[in-house]
């Protein structure tokens, strides 16, 4: 499989060049380890609503927020 096609399918995020690789992780790495903003308002309000919302809705609520922070992660490699 070509990296443009598991990007399409959702296997990847991003697709860069090969020269362009170590720069990309190093990039990511240094974007993982430091704190989004927003990040520990959204994780205290998911912990603060679980009490209020059943299992299956608390799951939907943390993937949705799971997602919003990896794509503002995705926005700040662009």
């Amino acid at each position: 499989m070509e990296a443009d096609e598991a990007k399409e399918l959702g296997l990847a995020n991003i697709v860069v060049p090969p020269e362009e690789l170590a720069g990309t992780v190093k990039d990511l790495t240094e974007a993982l380890l430091s704190p989004l903003p927003g990040a520990i308002r959204e994780t205290k309000a998911l912990l603060l609503g679980a009490a209020d919302r059943s299992y299956q809705d608390q799951l939907k609520a943390e993937r949705e927020a799971q997602e919003r922070r990896l794509k503002e992660l995705l926005a700040t490699l662009a």
